[in-house]
């Protein structure tokens, strides 16, 4: 009888690759545990995707609601802050080029932006 080796048994799949098109960039969640007025700031764990002619950004804010969310958008720059109780979170993200909101969905505790790249020309 035929027993696979350890080897065969732990082998994981690797994951898929994203589209081509789409660039994946992983933002860890930091504590970065400013003391600003008792409340204690988060960095959110959030992934930004290039799709191309647009970015996409996930951004985990448990425990919020989402009249308690606020973005800026400068240019090439964003910004999500979000507060509940005690803790603030606040992440901000550069981008390679000028960009405008396109959609804004928050559900089960994500935050979901699209955002279209402004053409220069």
């Amino acid at each position: 009888m035929d027993h696979p080796s350890f080897k065969e048994k732990t082998k994981e799949k690797k994951p898929e690759a994203p589209d081509a098109r789409q660039k994946v960039l992983r933002f860890m969640q930091k504590d970065t545990s400013e003391d600003v007025s008792a409340e204690k700031i988060i960095e959110p764990t959030s992934t930004l995707y290039d799709g191309g002619d647009y970015f996409r950004i996930n951004a985990e804010l448990p425990g919020i609601a989402e009249e308690r969310i606020r973005i800026d958008l400068e240019k090439s720059t964003v910004a999500i802050y979000a507060s509940h109780d005690d803790v603030m979170y606040r992440k901000m993200i550069d981008l390679p080029c000028e960009v405008r909101l396109s959609r804004k969905r928050f559900s089960n505790g994500t935050l979901e932006l699209i955002l279209e790249k402004k053409i220069s020309g």
